[in-house]
């Protein structure tokens, strides 16, 4: 087995098929934490806020974010990293009232897995375009 150094990459197939499972890994921890906060705006009510106002603040961030995540666009992915950042802080604090224990840990589960799967989706998907697209020139006009 050889060792690689942080600037190789992969043999391409194997790196096609990281980023292919990253992809998909990051629609379902997209859907999956949808359907959680979903679930949790109508279920567990604490406060005296509507449900479709919950809703509302804590999903329609995330509904941005589709029409990037389908196009696997890169800059998508980084943003549902920054994104998922904000949702696992939700869920730490979440942790910490003992009566949404088991519903905080699973948003904390639910972002972690969207943080890892986006970035390195990112990572890997870039590294590749940029392999296949090298850059024509170094900028320098003389």
């Amino acid at each position: 087995m050889t060792t690689m150094t942080a600037r190789e990459l992969p043999p391409q197939q194997a790196l096609i098929n990281r980023i292919r499972i990253m992809r998909y890994a990051t629609i379902a921890n997209w859907v999956g934490l949808l359907v959680y906060l979903t679930a949790s705006s109508w279920l567990l009510q604490t406060e005296n806020v509507r449900p479709v106002v919950t809703w509302s603040i804590q999903c329609i961030p995330l509904l941005l974010l589709l029409p990037g995540l389908i196009r696997g666009t890169v800059s998508t992915h980084l943003w549902a990293c920054f994104m998922a950042l904000v949702y696992f802080t939700q869920g730490v604090v979440a942790a910490f009232r003992p009566e949404m224990l088991v519903a905080g840990i699973i948003e904390v589960v639910l972002s972690l897995d969207l943080f890892v799967a986006a970035m390195l989706y990112a990572r890997w998907e870039g590294a590749r375009s940029r392999t296949t697209h090298p850059r024509s020139g170094t900028g320098d006009s003389a």
